[in-house]
Parts: C-alpha cells; sequence; structure tokens
C-alpha cells in the first residue's frame, strides 16, 4: 500500500492579477456585496505597496514542504509528500487527483492550524470528504493527523521565540524592569455562533497558559509577567457602524488603541512594553505582517507604547520534527 503526507493551507494570490480571482473562489457561494469584495481587494493592494508580499504564506508552505522532506529522509520515511490549498494554487483537489493517478490509496494531512474552528480545520476536512466522494473508489483514504496545538514541540517553539523577544525588548529599552511588559497572545477571531467557538478558545487559553509555564522554567522573571488572549483579523464589516460584536473579542486592535489613548493621560501608569506573539496563525501570512507589523506599527506611531512581535511558529527546525512525530504516532510507515 502506497502512503503519503499531504499538507493543506488557506492558499494566498502570487500577484496583483491574482486578487480579484482569489477572492472569487474564496467567496464563491457566500452572500457577500461587490463592495465588500473591492475592500478585500484594496486590503491586499495596500499591503503590497506598504512592502508586504502576496505569496508570503505560500513561500512558507514551500519551506514546509521542504523541511518536512528533509526531515522525513533523515529517518528513512519513504512516504511521498504533497501540497494543496483550499483557495488557490496547487488546489487541493487537483492534488488529490495526482495523487489518485500516483496510486495512493491511504494518506495523513496536516493543516497548517493548530486550533479547531470551522474555517481552521473542519472546512479542510469536509472539503477532502466532497473531493474524494467527487472521485470515487479510487480517491485515497485521507485521514488528518492531530492537531497541533498541545504538543511539547509547539509550546517549546513558541516560548523560546516569546524568551527571546523579551531579551530583545529589555535589551533596547537598557534593561528596565521586566514587569513594566505585557504579552499579547492573539489569534484569529471567529463567529461567536460557530459551533467549536467554546472548544477553540479553551485550546487556546490552554496553550497560552503551557506557553507561560515552559517561559518560567527558562526564565524565573517571567512570573511577574501578565498577559492576555486577544483576537484579530475580524472581518471587514459589512454594517454601516462596523459592529464586530457577534464575533470572539476582545480586538487587539481596540486594545492597542486604548493603551495609545491611555498614554496621553500622565496620571494613568500604562505599560508601554508589549510583546505580540500570535500564537493562533501557524504560519506568516497577510494577517500577520499586515494586521500586527503595519497596523499595530500605524496606532502605536509617535506613541510611548514599543512592541516586539515574536514570529509564528512556522518554518523551523522543531516544526518539521513535530509533523514528522505527528506522523509516526499515527502508524505512518
Amino acid at each position: 500500500m502506497n502512503e503519503a503526507l499531504l499538507l493543506i493551507s488557506y492558499g494566498a494570490p502570487y500577484c496583483e492579477s491574482d486578487v480579484i480571482p482569489f477572492l472569487d473562489k474564496l467567496l464563491d457561494g457566500k452572500n457577500v456585496s461587490e463592495i465588500y469584495k473591492k475592500k478585500a481587494a484594496a486590503k491586499y493592494y495596500d499591503f503590497a505597496k506598504r512592502g508586504g508580499k502576496y505569496g508570503l504564506l505560500n513561500e512558507q508552505c514551500d519551506e514546509l514542504l521542504h523541511g518536512i522532506k528533509t526531515e522525513f529522509n533523515k529517518i528513512g520515511l519513504t512516504a511521498r509528500i504533497y501540497h494543496g490549498n483550499l483557495y488557490w494554487y496547487p488546489f487541493l483537489e487537483d492534488t488529490i487527483s495526482q495523487m489518485t493517478n500516483d496510486g495512493i490509496r491511504f494518506a495523513k494531512c496536516f493543516i497548517t492550524s493548530a486550533f479547531d474552528s470551522t474555517a481552521g480545520n473542519r472546512r479542510y476536512t469536509n472539503a477532502i470528504t466532497a473531493i474524494c466522494k467527487k472521485i470515487g473508489n479510487s480517491a485515497p483514504i485521507i485521514k488528518r493527523l492531530p492537531l497541533p496545538f498541545n504538543h511539547p514541540l509547539f509550546i517549546e517553539i513558541q516560548a523560546e521565540r516569546l524568551c527571546n523577544a523579551i531579551k530583545t525588548q529589555q535589551t533596547q529599552n537598557n534593561n528596565r524592569d521586566r514587569t513594566e511588559t505585557i504579552i499579547f497572545f492573539t489569534a484569529h477571531s471567529i463567529p461567536k455562533k460557530d459551533p467549536f467557538a467554546v472548544n477553540y478558545a479553551e485550546q487556546l487559553n490552554f496553550a497560552c497558559r503551557t506557553i507561560i509555564e515552559k517561559c518560567c522554567s527558562i526564565c524565573p522573571d517571567f512570573r511577574f509577567f501578565k498577559w492576555k488572549l486577544l483576537y484579530q483579523s475580524q472581518p471587514i464589516s459589512q454594517n454601516k457602524n462596523g459592529d464586530n460584536s457577534q464575533w470572539l473579542l476582545p480586538s487587539i486592535k481596540d486594545e492597542f488603541i486604548t493603551l495609545v489613548n491611555q498614554t496621553e493621560d500622565n496620571k494613568i501608569n500604562v505599560t508601554k512594553n508589549i510583546i505580540v506573539s500570535p500564537i493562533g496563525f501557524f504560519c506568516e501570512s497577510m494577517e500577520t505582517v499586515n494586521d500586527l507589523d503595519f497596523e499595530l506599527n500605524d496606532i502605536c506611531k509617535n506613541s510611548p507604547i514599543r512592541f516586539v512581535r515574536v514570529l509564528t511558529v512556522g518554518t523551523n527546525s522543531k516544526t518539521y520534527q513535530m509533523i514528522t512525530q505527528l506522523s509516526l504516532n499515527s502508524e505512518m510507515q
């Protein structure tokens, strides 16, 4: 029996001419207006003008593929590795068709999402089921690997990066009292009515607590640090008042705006050193770079607020080891 590992991700446009076709694919079947689509496209265009890469997520997936293949080769794992996206090339349907043509009968899949939600997990598994049903009996049997939110290496990578960010910031701030620093973990917001919203939030909180515990074992001063789980990337609201209250909150942008406004009142003792860790995002993408690096910098401009942004788990040697371990523990031969 031939076996394989299928890496599945969201997909992203590679260039400006891809944006509208990408959004057409993404929004197909959804009740959204042309105004909404134009606003979404404008966000991509503005992102590129500011130096962002359209295909950053695609590049991350290419690096993941290379890293996993290298890790497989180290231990003599012969499973073939494929990559398919839900919303852009290479499309998941085309990839599974190729796997079928290659004679793959059984495969495990790793989705570039560490936490359970409709958008971050179930949408992909539902797509796999639909595609395989369309292909018929010759389609491979594909089973998802466990979500990595509680895997020791996932926690270790996050903790190491967080500790390094703290050291960087303290050095930049002339080693001021570390208790002045607050850590904002952030994840993609989802609708409160999502059937997995409660589970999603619980998994995120578990990961945050475990990462802080790991950090405390590395640096005892971490026990003094405050942390908070926030959300980002709520959709561009179609409501006239911009109400996003039906999505998981609080918003990291609102939190930053509040802190910046408070710094204008000298009577309020405001934490001015912030570490942002996008724990809910597995790879770097427009949402991490634009929403965190660009937009938060805009909010903090001309204010005393200083923040350091931690990279996602993404392309890291321990990430490749983690995915390999998950594959082995799932009886990948």
